[in-house]
């Protein structure tokens, strides 16, 4: 965990996308925890986006922020020692999703879970049906997909 006393500067530049799909249990997050480290490893700056389906809220009914929510704050925000969380009324689009990351951090990479139907480059895990944008279907070599990821940092900079 990064001890930033300030909000690192955000990138000018748009970082790569790379979108993970498949099954419930595929293994799409096992993935994400073997490929962060070796990219921060690296000395790149890694987010991640996990859309689902289901209707959750990280908020707890009656803390002070799910309060203030009740009461018509949107959004409400929650900052301690170690983290901050902010809370929106509503389901944003990927791409506002990107661009409130990119506007508090500089990230050099956004992994991205869900948001399968979108229009970026993805890796498939698991069976079923391949969707449109998918580079690679991972059958469990992590460096195919930490190869790949190079290859789109790689092609960005030409």
């Amino acid at each position: 965990m990064r001890d930033d006393s300030e909000v690192e500067e955000a990138s000018s530049t748009m970082p790569i996308l790379l979108g993970f799909y498949g099954p419930s249990n595929s293994g799409k997050t096992t993935l994400f925890e073997a490929i962060i480290p070796r990219l921060e490893d690296e000395g790149m700056r890694v987010a991640t986006i996990k859309q689902t389906h289901h209707d959750v809220t990280a908020d707890a009914e009656g803390k002070d922020t799910w309060r203030h929510r009740r009461a018509g704050a949107d959004p409400a925000s929650l900052s301690s020692d170690v983290e901050t969380a902010l809370f929106l009324g509503r389901k944003l689009s990927l791409d506002d999703t990107v661009k409130l990351i990119t506007s508090v951090n500089a990230v050099d990479v956004i992994l991205i879970e869900g948001w399968k139907q979108e229009s970026v480059p993805k890796v498939f895990l698991g069976g079923g049906e391949e969707l449109p944008d998918t580079l690679l279907h991972y059958r469990g070599d992590v460096e195919e997909v930490i190869s790949l990821i190079h290859q789109m940092i790689d092609d960005k900079a030409k």
